[in-house]
């Protein structure tokens, strides 16, 4: 439903409304506010659930938008869930730590990841401690951490399969935008490398999920 009101917004009124913007409209006046103020920059986060005391903190997947977590939101009965997108300025670590703490003052903060998401929660989680924050726990789901080698035809493929996706779902428009969007985060995976001697160090109990099969394929390392 929220994709096909991003479409009917944009058919009657020629105008993008980000989706961190329309899913905090619950109601025809805050859609209506959500059309005036489209010039706004699109926040780097959205809250997929309501909010509550605990709160989990996740980070994008390889799709690079943070309502690829909305199914799991709709499952946590007991946390608010909220689902970070791909920050694609090099300020993103600096970034993300503000906004985590502008919601969640103190800790402590559990965070999760999936796919594509476990350096850039290494980082965030590193430059939280070194500021004396508390991040006592971290998931991975199906993360990897380095790619073997890059079958950019095949990475292509997939990204095209999105356009198309989001064309049949009226918000073609949208297209170029979240393709450049995921290629910036999959450079951001190849480029960022956590070296030995310069390690990513975080102090925090980590659980790292596997899918059964899921790391047949021999392109990605697995991050364990």
């Amino acid at each position: 439903r929220l994709i096909n009101m991003i479409a009917r917004i944009y058919r009657e009124f020629d105008v993008e409304v980000p989706v961190t913007q329309l899913y905090k409209a619950p109601t025809i006046e805050d859609t209506a506010k959500c059309i005036e103020n489209s010039k706004s920059a699109e926040e780097p986060v959205i809250l997929l659930n309501r909010d509550m005391p605990r709160k989990i903190f996740c980070f994008p997947p390889a799709l690079s938008l943070g309502i690829s977590y909305k199914d799991l939101a709709e499952a946590m009965g007991n946390h608010a869930v909220y689902g970070f997108n791909f920050i694609e300025e090099d300020d993103r670590v600096r970034r993300y730590v503000d906004t985590i703490t502008r919601i969640q003052p103190e800790g402590p903060y559990v965070f999760l990841g999936w796919s594509s998401a476990g350096k850039i929660i290494f980082h965030v989680t590193h430059a939280l401690q070194e500021r004396g924050f508390n991040v006592p726990l971290v998931l991975f789901f199906d993360c990897f951490l380095n790619p073997r080698r890059m079958d950019l035809d095949r990475m292509n493929g997939w990204i095209e399969a999105i356009a198309r996706d989001m064309e049949n779902a009226g918000v073609g428009f949208l297209k170029d935008k979240v393709k450049t969007k995921i290629k910036n985060y999959l450079d951001y995976n190849v480029e960022t490398k956590f070296e030995d001697h310069n390690p990513v160090i975080i102090d925090s109990k980590i659980h790292f999920i596997l899918s059964e099969g899921y790391w047949n394929d021999e392109d990605w390392d697995p991050m364990c």
